[in-house]
């Protein structure tokens, strides 16, 4: 009963964080896809005025704050699968952990009841009662 308590709960943690790391995620990249949309604007602003020399300027630094979003998101997803591979490998330790301590625990009990059984037929053989 623990067990399972303790299992919900922390699976519970575990989304919690889970959700946290991916609506942060989801902040940051509409953050940057903001700041993109806003220079664009600019950029449109002046072509139209008649000055396309800053076209090819503003294309650079377009792919490379794209380049830079997208590291920034392979970063953050490897280190999410870090995490979460991490919570799951200390889940499994401490679910074998409790395993064993639940079957070392049966196995005393059950040893303790066959030595008091077998004490108890032992006297009542010597008692003479069988």
């Amino acid at each position: 009963m623990r067990q399972q308590r303790r299992q919900t709960s922390l699976s519970m943690r575990q989304q919690r964080r889970q959700t946290s790391l991916s609506m942060r995620q989801q902040r940051r990249q509409t953050r940057s896809r903001d700041e993109t949309t806003r220079g664009n604007e600019s950029q449109l602003e002046t072509t139209a005025k008649g000055k396309t020399s800053l076209s090819w300027r503003q294309q650079r630094r377009q792919t490379s704050l794209n380049r830079r979003q997208q590291r920034m998101q392979t970063g953050l997803n490897r280190r999410q699968q870090r995490m979460q591979t991490g919570l799951n490998r200390r889940q499994q330790r401490m679910q074998t952990g409790l395993n064993r301590r639940q079957q070392r625990m049966q196995t005393g009990l059950n040893r303790r009841q066959q030595r008091m059984h077998t004490g108890l037929s032992r006297r009542q053989k010597r008692k003479g009662m069988f």
